[in-house]
């Protein structure tokens, strides 16, 4: 019997390989973690039920962050939750992305980003971004972010 509290690793992040086990589908959730690859077996629609409920609490708070929020905080935000799926510091973020995921014009995206580099919270030219202050970042995001990282986690 699968436990469904093993359902997930901490920092949320799966790969999926489906398994028979059974008459009930079973998940071995498969992480790569300093040269190791770490197994959890799970429930399939235990699993999809967490992830279905992430991803609308992820959605449901941006879209509240996107009509409430100053420009600047809503793209530390999304910058932190960016920085939390990659394995760098640095990637590639257009302002076209930026400013369809706010909301915004790419005016908007070019001021609130130049806003961040004169805090040297990032570096960002043509289209390359790198967080130099994760704490900084963080300190001038919304509380959404933690809201989302939360649930993600959780």
């Amino acid at each position: 019997m699968v436990n469904a509290a093993d359902c997930a690793f901490d920092d949320g992040a799966i790969v999926l390989t489906w398994l028979a086990h059974g008459h009930r589908e079973t998940v071995a959730l498969l992480r790569l973690f300093r040269g190791q690859v770490i197994v959890k077996l799970c429930d399939l629609p235990r699993l999809l039920q967490r992830y279905t409920h992430s991803l609308l609490t992820q959605v449901s708070q941006s879209a509240v962050c996107n009509q409430f929020h100053a420009v600047d905080a809503r793209l530390a935000r999304w910058l932190l939750m960016t920085h939390d799926r990659m394995d760098e510091d640095e990637f590639q973020l257009t302002q076209e992305f930026l400013s369809n995921m706010l909301g915004i014009r790419r005016e908007g995206v070019s001021r609130a980003a130049g806003d961040l580099q004169r805090l040297k919270l990032i570096r960002y030219s043509r289209g390359r971004l790198k967080v130099l202050n994760r704490a900084g970042l963080e300190a001038v995001a919304c509380s959404c972010y933690g809201v989302i990282k939360d649930e993600i986690v959780a």
